[in-house]
């Protein structure tokens, strides 16, 4: 009998493990990863901060939270006990607190990262009016990346996105975006001669395709000679 009793436990606690794995993975895909990153911070804090972060987690989750957070403390750090997602969720939102600006600005930007979705987009034209169809979607694909902004799940998970360093952060993301998308823009004329570049060769190849990378998408301009009509072709027009 106790070797079947000894089969169930085993199962049953392979079965939480793989929970525990699943959760934080879970969690991990949500916030792109800043859950390690603050873990990591946290198993690597002087002692004072340390200190100051379990009492925080105490008054948090409670003193018998605070009583496993402590206990715990060295067998995460060495790697003998994987942090649970509940554990990494709760420090989401007590270590940024405590951390300099710059810090959360990264943890931010990493976040923001992990959710913008940058967007593709194609476009035909003539070798006439390529320069007039190309130039409003390039102003459309940088406003759009200019107006994210993080979804509202996350920040109703996160107290500290909310507060006003990180609408701070948001905005100042949003800059350096427009930045990077000036930076771009500026060699869009180099570009733009290369385009013009292809298409004097465009009556040996009929059909040429180019791509501008931006950092908030993508767009790939085809530029084609019109097709002729039969008629043109048997009279060489």
């Amino acid at each position: 009998m106790g070797y079947y009793r000894y089969r169930r436990y085993r199962r049953y606690y392979n079965s939480k493990a793989a929970e525990h794995v699943a959760a934080r993975k879970r969690l991990s895909s949500i916030f792109g990863g800043i859950d390690q990153d603050i873990e990591r911070i946290f198993l690597h804090l002087p002692s004072h901060k340390l200190e100051a972060l379990f009492v925080r987690y105490g008054k948090a989750a409670g003193s018998q939270a605070e009583s496993y957070a402590r206990a715990t403390f060295h067998k995460w750090k060495s790697g003998n006990v994987m942090m649970s997602g509940v554990v990494a969720e709760r420090l989401l939102n007590l270590v940024p607190p405590a951390l300099d600006t710059s810090t959360r600005f990264e943890l931010v930007k990493k976040l923001r990262t992990a959710h913008f979705k940058r967007t593709s987009h194609y476009v035909t034209a003539s070798p006439q009016d390529w320069r007039a169809k190309l130039m409003p979607l390039i102003n459309e694909v940088v406003a759009d990346g200019s107006a994210f902004k993080l979804p509202p799940e996350l920040i109703d998970r996160v107290k500290w996105l909310a507060d006003g360093d990180s609408t701070a952060a948001q905005e100042l993301l949003s800059a350096v975006d427009q930045e990077k998308a000036s930076i771009r823009l500026s060699y869009l004329d180099a570009e733009f001669r290369r385009i013009e570049a292809l298409i004097s060769t465009i009556e040996r190849t009929p059909e040429i395709v180019h791509r501008i990378s931006l950092p908030q998408g993508i767009i790939a301009v085809t530029i084609a000679l019109p097709k002729k009509s039969f008629w043109s072709t048997l009279f060489g027009l």
